[in-house]
């Protein structure tokens, strides 16, 4: 409690302002953003491992909350906590640590450059001090979520590596088959909300690979266009189906499952279909003019 009271001693509005903007960092929203630009504009292969770590790593956040239940340290002495930050459910680890951990893993693990690792070990350390100054965890739930993080990415990298052997369609079904049997023992909206995003990532890599084959743009200004109206279009998709959602089981996986789904799906075969016309115009033209 001490070292929160020491970063707490620095409080300011301007510091209150930053720190509530940082935490934004470790939400889904902002992997979301992360999650749409390298499936569509830099590697779909490592888009779907990211993805996949990502949403799995939610639901070993769940697991791991719901075993330890350590309740939050709300109304301690000289601890104060921001009311502008949404916080609930039990604490250790941070959630919106080990959502950060998970994906800068993946880029220190993809791109393997002194600067991912740079600006990856910064952003982990301010979102963590974020997370102590809003009064929202403590440094033993901080550091649990950085190791449950980055630990479940390499292990994650690893079970989606073998989806790239023989027997797909058996080694895909035995995931989902284990996430179903999770669903049934499982009492957390957490759990069912990253079971159906793991389980649409699953179904998208196997129709990606074996039906759409969605190729990433060349040119920048194809890859600009794409991920600027793509995201757009995903915003406006997800907020159309909000109301539908519910806050049951089901509720929960459906919202899961199509959240990644406007991302892995939709947008890709929407702008395959786009291309496939415009290739199929064009040839017809030039075979007008000839």
């Amino acid at each position: 409690m001490e070292l929160i009271k020491f970063i707490q001693s620095f409080a300011s509005p301007f510091w209150d302002s930053f720190f509530i903007q940082v935490t934004w960092l470790g939400e889904g929203h902002f992997f979301m953003i992360l999650f749409a630009l390298c499936l569509w504009c830099v590697n779909k292969e490592f888009g779907y491992r990211m993805g996949f770590a990502f949403f799995s790593n939610d639901i070993w956040n769940s697991v791991l909350k719901n075993t330890f239940q350590v309740p939050r340290h709300f109304g301690q002495m000289g601890i104060r906590t921001l009311n502008e930050v949404p916080i609930g459910g039990f604490s250790f680890p941070s959630g919106h640590v080990q959502n950060t951990s998970s994906y800068v893993t993946s880029l220190m693990l993809h791109f393997k450059s002194r600067w991912v690792y740079l600006g990856g070990f910064l952003l982990v350390l301010v979102v963590s001090i974020s997370r102590l100054y809003v009064g929202a965890h403590t440094p033993t739930d901080v550091i649990g979520a950085i190791l449950a993080g980055a630990g479940w990415v390499v292990l994650s990298e690893w079970v989606f590596g073998s989806f790239a052997g023989k027997w797909l369609e058996l080694r895909l079904l035995s995931a989902a088959a284990v996430l179903f049997l999770g669903m049934s023992i499982a009492a957390d909206s957490w759990y069912y909300s990253g079971a159906g995003s793991v389980i649409c990532i699953l179904a998208s890599y196997y129709l990606d690979l074996k039906v759409l084959r969605f190729e990433i743009p060349k040119r920048l200004w194809a890859k600009a266009g794409l991920f600027i109206v793509g995201y757009i279009l995903f915003i406006q998709l997800d907020r159309l189906v909000q109301p539908l959602y519910s806050l049951s089981p089901l509720g929960n996986f459906i919202k899961g499952f199509l959240t990644v789904f406007w991302i892995t799906m939709f947008v890709p075969l929407l702008y395959t279909g786009v291309q496939c016309i415009l290739v199929k115009w064009s040839g017809e033209r030039g075979r007008q003019l000839q």
